[in-house]
């Protein structure tokens, strides 16, 4: 082999790893903005087929950072105490938020159509009667706290969060609200395990239609 040839190949070499390197530096960065209103998300929507699979896949840890920013290419990205989030709006006008750590590690999902007051959402809630079913049966609009011997989903208000305990019959037992500042202040397993939503982002403006 000669010298131009071995000298070829070294430059596409080095090439192809500058390449692969730009790659994986372009897919795993991105920038947060706290004070764009929501309503940027619009100029890009995504279908409810697209959303389902993103979810399925959060929830079945198999989606990295990487894949998702490179798939979904999300135009609204937040900063909390807890991490970041990015908001996806759907064709059918509801709003995905994924949330990701500091180690760039998603862990959650959550999608509504929009989000109302605890108290609206209370009015809903009669204890001992109401069943789990009233509150998952669409699909969105809550999330599973991971304990092993009870039930307990928690649903994100404009004002707060609000936390359903269950018996084993999925009746509801108690409820818990958790208003804006308890979530940023306390130490609570609850509260730490909610994923923070910016209240700016919970008002009835957040909705994309």
């Amino acid at each position: 082999m000669n010298k131009k040839k071995i000298a070829f190949i070294f430059i596409a070499v080095i090439m192809m790893l500058i390449v692969i390197f730009i790659y994986v530096i372009t897919a795993s960065s991105f920038e947060y903005d706290n004070t764009t209103p929501i309503n940027c998300v619009k100029s890009k929507l995504y279908s409810s087929e697209k959303i389902e699979k993103l979810e399925d896949d959060i929830l079945k840890e198999n989606v990295s950072f990487r894949n998702f920013n490179i798939n979904y290419r999300p135009r609204c990205i937040r900063k909390t105490f807890q991490g970041y989030y990015a908001v996806l709006a759907q064709e059918n006008g509801s709003l995905c938020f994924v949330f990701w750590d500091s180690q760039n590690e998603i862990y959650s999902i959550y999608r509504t159509d929009k989000f109302i007051s605890s108290d609206d959402f209370k009015q809903n809630i009669v204890i001992g009667e109401t069943k789990v079913d009233s509150f998952i049966s669409d699909g969105m609009n809550y999330f599973y706290f991971p304990i092993s011997k009870m039930m307990m989903t928690g649903h994100i208000c404009n004002d707060g969060v609000i936390v359903i305990q269950y018996d084993s019959s999925g009746v509801v037992e108690f409820v818990n609200y958790f208003s804006n500042e308890e979530i940023v202040e306390s130490s609570d397993f609850l509260t730490s395990y909610i994923p923070y939503i910016l209240p700016e982002d919970r008002t009835n403006q957040g909705t994309v239609l």
